[in-house]
């Protein structure tokens, strides 16, 4: 199932959970319900999967003010749409109607990322995707019962002072994914340290092109969502936004 459909099958089960059993003392309900307290603290009202998605975030990053939540709009607007149906399956999918990740240390790695001027939220999300994917590259979901435990601890201490997302995508190559009775571990090699410190230099042509075509990617689904984007004689030529020049998060 893939993430948006996933994402669609949380928010109905959200729905019913939060307004049509509101009495419902279930886990995954009472967890619902406080999530959506906190949504409407913040006047955001839940619409769809992705204002779950931001009412998860704003929970883990502390957020406390709607001026701040419209600054997490943004970063979350800035993101492709596979990266944000990844983010559901991250933040929506909970271990009760489907099996899960729960990722320790998780408020730690979002809140280096936002001191980090050098990274942000967004290029720490993208990130967490990129992570993501290698974690199922690694089937590591085929451990036993509805969640696995995944320690982030030393890849969230690192992203306080990163200098790229570059660096941090270089280092994940080099990450051991260690499975263990309780979980998954992430652990950083010999390596890792030292593509941080600038003693291992890679060049990756691939990893250029992929940030290109991402950016490109964000680009056209700007276009396409425009009114007269995609026609014609519309606002803007997808052929055209596609061969402009683009940049990334920074390197």
């Amino acid at each position: 199932m893939s993430g948006a459909w996933q994402a669609d099958f949380v928010f109905v089960a959200f729905y019913d959970e939060v307004y049509a059993w509101p009495e419902d003392a279930r886990p995954q309900a009472v967890y619902w319900r406080y999530i959506a307290a906190r949504a409407w603290s913040l006047q955001l009202e839940v619409q769809q999967a992705g204002d779950l998605v931001l009412a998860r975030l704003a929970c883990l990053t502390r957020t406390v003010d709607p001026q701040r939540l419209r600054e997490l709009k943004e970063e979350w607007a800035q993101l492709t749409d596979s990266e944000r149906d990844a983010l559901h399956e991250i933040f929506l999918l909970d271990g009760h109607l489907q099996k899960a990740f729960i990722f320790q240390y998780l408020p730690l790695f979002l809140t280096n990322a936002m001191e980090n001027t050098d990274l942000g939220l967004r290029c720490g999300l993208q990130f967490l995707v990129e992570l993501y994917g290698k974690l199922l590259d690694h089937r590591c979901l085929s451990h036993a019962g509805p969640t696995v435990r995944v320690d982030i601890h030393s890849l969230a201490s690192i992203v306080a002072e990163v200098d790229s997302l570059r660096t941090l995508r270089r280092c994940l190559e080099f990450v051991r994914i260690v499975k263990h009775g309780s979980g998954v571990t992430a652990l950083l090699t010999k390596q890792s340290y030292q593509v941080l410190s600038g003693q291992l230099v890679t060049y990756d042509r691939n990893a250029d092109l992929l940030e290109v075509l991402a950016a490109q990617q964000l680009r056209l689904e700007k276009a396409i969502s425009e009114p007269g984007g995609t026609g014609v004689g519309g606002k803007i030529s997808m052929e055209a936004s596609a061969l402009e020049p683009v940049e990334a998060c920074s390197f």
